[in-house]
C-alpha cells in the first residue's frame, strides 16, 4: 500500500477583519500503487504534500501584508526533503497558491465568494513562466500550457502559434465549452 493525494477541502474565518485565518486541509487516500518502470523510481513518502507545504508558505508570504495566515492540516507525518517536486505535488501547490490568490484578490474568505472568484476572468495565477493561468468556468478545468519535452529540453510549449481561440489561447486545449457534457460548475 502507498500514499496518494485525493482531495484538498479549505475551511476559512467568518469574514476578512483584523487577522483571517485560512485552513486548509490535506486529504490522502491510502491505495494499491502501480509498479514502477524502474527501481530507480522511488517514491517520496511526502509526495503530494510537499506541494501543499509550499503553497501554504507561499500564501502565508504574501498574507503577512494583509493580516492573513494560512495553515495547513495534514494527515501524513513522514517528512522527506531533497527531492525534486513530482506532478503531484505541482498540482497540491497550485491548488493551495489558487486558494490564497483568490482569498487576497476577492478580499473574502467566505467559500462561495472564493469560488466565485477562482471561477472568474479576473482570476490569473503566477503559477508558469510566461503565462497566468485561469480555471475555466464551464468545467473548473485550469487553463495552462503544456511542455512538450525531449529528455534534455522543453521542445515547444503549447498551445502552438497559429492555434486561436475567441477567449484564451489556453482553451485550444482540452474540451472547449460546447464540447464538454460536465455542467457542475454552470
Amino acid at each position: 500500500m502507498a500514499a496518494a493525494t485525493m482531495g484538498l477541502m479549505f475551511f476559512c474565518g467568518t469574514a476578512m477583519a483584523a487577522e483571517s485565518k485560512i485552513v486548509l486541509a490535506y486529504i490522502e487516500l491510502v491505495r494499491d500503487r502501480p509498479p514502477t518502470l524502474s527501481n530507480l523510481d522511488e517514491i517520496p513518502s511526502d509526495e503530494g504534500l510537499a506541494g501543499a507545504r509550499l503553497g501554504i508558505a507561499d500564501n502565508n508570504t504574501t498574507g503577512q501584508f494583509l493580516n492573513q495566515k494560512y495553515e495547513l492540516l495534514e494527515y501524513v507525518v513522514q517528512e522527506a526533503e531533497g527531492r525534486a517536486m513530482r506532478p503531484i505535488d505541482y498540482a497540491t501547490w497550485l491548488a493551495i497558491r489558487s486558494v490564497g490568490e483568490a482569498v487576497t484578490r476577492s478580499q473574502s474568505v467566505q467559500v462561495g465568494d472564493v469560488r466565485t472568484y477562482l471561477l472568474s476572468d479576473e482570476f490569473n495565477l503566477a503559477g508558469f513562466k510566461g503565462r497566468g493561468l485561469s480555471f475555466r468556468s464551464w468545467n473548473g478545468q485550469m487553463r495552462q500550457p503544456i511542455p512538450l519535452t525531449h529528455p534534455e529540453a522543453i521542445v515547444a510549449l503549447a498551445p502552438l502559434e497559429g492555434f486561436l481561440h475567441q477567449f484564451s489561447e489556453l482553451d485550444t486545449l482540452g474540451l472547449d465549452r460546447g464540447e464538454t457534457q460536465c455542467m457542475e460548475f454552470e
